[in-house]
Order: C-alpha cells, then sequence, then structure tokens
C-alpha cells in the first residue's frame, strides 16, 4: 500500500493542494509476508502517518483484510500495531486503479502495480516502494 505520497511533489509540478493523492482502487492483492520489526520501527517516523490513515480508509470496501490503525501512533509500537503497519506498508498492493489529484482532479493509472504518469511528454513509472517517502525528496 505504499502509494501515498503525491508524484506531483516528486516531480515538482505546480500544484497546491495535490497531496495525498486519492486512491480508486479495482483490484487490491493482499501478499503476506513475514514481519520485520526493525524495518517497520525505521520507517514509521519517514511516512506521512495521516495519508496512510487516509489510504487505508479509502481501501478498505476493496480489502477486508486491512487492519485498523490508530488515529495516532503511540511512542511506543507494540507487536500488534508493528504487525499491522507491517501489514498496510508491505502485504497490501494496489494492482489496478486511478491516483487523482484532489487538487486537479487529473487522474493517474495504476496498472500491474504500478503509478504511471504522462506529463508534458514525459513519461515516468514508479512502483508503490518509491510513493511513501515525498518528504524526503523536498
Amino acid at each position: 500500500l505504499l502509494y501515498i505520497v503525491s508524484f506531483f511533489w516528486i516531480l515538482n509540478f505546480r500544484t497546491k493542494d495535490g497531496y495525498p493523492l486519492i486512491i480508486e482502487a479495482t483490484t487490491v492483492v493482499v501478499e503476506e509476508s513475514p514481519v520485520d520489526r526493525e524495518l517497520v520501527t525505521n520507517m514509521v517516523n519517514k511516512i506521512e502517518y495521516g495519508a496512510l490513515l487516509q489510504a487505508c480508509q479509502q481501501l478498505a470496501p476493496q480489502c477486508s483484510s486491512l487492519p485498523e490503525l490508530p488515529a495516532e501512533l503511540p511512542d511506543v509500537l507494540d507487536d500488534a500495531l508493528v504487525a499491522s503497519l507491517h501489514t498496510v506498508l508491505f502485504d497490501i498492493h494496489v494492482t489496478e486503479g486511478h491516483l487523482i489529484c484532489p487538487d486537479t482532479g487529473r487522474k493517474f493509472t495504476v496498472k500491474e502495480g504500478r503509478s504511471i504518469i504522462i506529463y508534458r511528454g514525459m513519461h515516468v513509472q514508479l512502483t508503490s516502494a518509491a510513493y511513501f517517502f515525498a518528504h524526503d525528496f523536498l
């Protein structure tokens, strides 16, 4: 589910309110993987948690196995929360659908798990792994 960060930030597009993108999923796949506590705890401080919660709300109708997350992250993550975060971050995959800019309404296709942007003749493909860390690129 690493589909949270706005492509507008990554590509320096000129939009004021284009973050976070709205997820319109038509196909969601769950692929379970072993929980990596160290990876999750290191990553959790680098993500936009509010955007993650919004993405979970948008995907809930298509994904019954989506775990509930707290409204705010506690200072100390227990094992159950780490497992839930791991599931959301690494095991939930939007394979088909659209990402929609909330500012412009522009739709970007998600096909075979890749987000595709064509902007002014530039073709960019980003996989979900590139989508979470926008504030690291600002």
